[in-house]
């Protein structure tokens, strides 16, 4: 059996994310972007960091182990994803980049060549 890794900039999505209705899926809810790796001070654990695609865009850190692990089927026994998270397919992730991101990421850049208060007052919705 092949071990399954992540790697930073993987986009995945947890396993809850076979319960939402076609609105939460289309707010990208429970999915996650990896920023990194890190390491517990106290007990050297591995941690994941990541990062919602959804929301407040937070961010969080679990231990590897847990984020690798395999959903619990006796508590979630209708859920078809084996792993707790799981690495979409970049088909996906290619229709999030374009479809959500980047008009973020181009209000962003126009925000840079601006000053703060014009940058605030402007609507860069679309």
């Amino acid at each position: 059996m092949t071990e399954r890794t992540i790697h930073t900039g993987d986009i995945v999505q947890h396993f809850k994310r076979e319960t939402l209705t076609e609105e939460e899926i289309k707010e990208n809810k429970y999915l996650y972007k990896i920023i990194g790796f890190a390491e517990h001070t106290e007990t050297g654990e591995k941690l994941v960091v990541y990062q919602a695609l959804y929301g407040d865009f937070g961010m969080y850190a679990r231990p590897y182990e847990m984020f690798m692990g395999k959903v619990d089927k006796e508590k979630y026994p209708d859920i078809k994803q084996e792993y707790r998270f799981e690495r979409i397919e970049m088909k996906w992730t290619r229709i999030f980049l374009n479809d959500y991101l980047n008009p973020i990421l181009e209000a962003a850049f126009i925000c840079l060549s601006m000053t703060r208060d014009t940058c605030m007052k402007r609507d860069l919705t679309r």
